[in-house]
């Protein structure tokens, strides 16, 4: 199995970067909200989201970093299971992807409703 080392670095720093910037977004509607709807907690939700993206990151280094190199060296008997793990980390990786994307649509059309009232 052929991994592109590059691409799989691109890809985690791209996840970080876009968990900074939901942290971001989170701040400024928090100080938004303070102005249209004072004690909402809707920024919690992009919060959340920002946790769930630094999961999928460390869920795609722990694959990239552990798993794969492993496949390399594995002996015949060990490579099923190896793959087998290597699909549920990556299953489980979408999943919490999916999981922070859900977050973020649903804390940024709230607020949007809230915003164009």
């Amino acid at each position: 199995m052929k991994v592109i080392i590059p691409a799989e670095i691109i890809f985690a720093i791209s996840t970080l970067l876009f968990t900074v910037a939901l942290f971001y977004a989170s701040l400024i509607i928090r100080k938004l909200l303070k102005l249209i709807k004072p004690g909402s907690k809707i920024y919690i939700s992009l919060l959340f989201s920002a946790l769930f993206m630094l999961g999928v990151t460390v869920l795609h280094l722990i694959r990239i970093g552990v798993i794969f190199p492993s496949l390399a060296h594995a002996r015949s008997w060990d490579i099923l299971p190896l793959l087998i793990g290597a699909m549920k980390i990556s299953a489980f990786e979408g999943g919490v992807l999916l999981l922070a994307g859900i977050f973020a649509y649903f804390s940024v059309q709230l607020y949007h409703v809230w915003s164009s009232r």
